[in-house]
């Protein structure tokens, strides 16, 4: 989208970076008229809960080494943790058994 010079002051004005622009463009709904796009607080706040989401899991991806799955024909065959196959951790479990 082309920023027209009155845009570019009025976002320079307020504080507004380009960054929060396409979030809004991305995520607002359209006005009856078409001509406004509207981020209200609650779409904001269902998009955090989304997001609130989205990074325990992504917490708990990281923290097992990432995720493979392994798809043919747009059928899932199988889907491990990467570090599932990690010998160091699992000859660490296998010894602690025998302690």
């Amino acid at each position: 989208m082309n920023l027209t010079r009155h845009a570019y002051k009025r976002m320079s004005e307020r504080n507004i970076q380009q960054a929060v622009i396409d979030i809004a463009l991305d995520f607002g709904t359209e006005s009856g008229d078409g001509e406004k796009i509207i981020l209200d607080k609650k779409t904001i706040s269902v998009m955090m809960g989304t997001l609130s989401g989205l990074l325990k899991h992504l917490e708990k991806l990281k923290s097992r080494g990432g995720l493979t799955v392994v798809e043919f024909n747009e059928a899932l065959i199988t889907a491990y943790y990467n570090d599932s196959f990690n010998v160091k951790k699992r000859y660490k479990t296998h010894e602690n058994n025998f302690n």
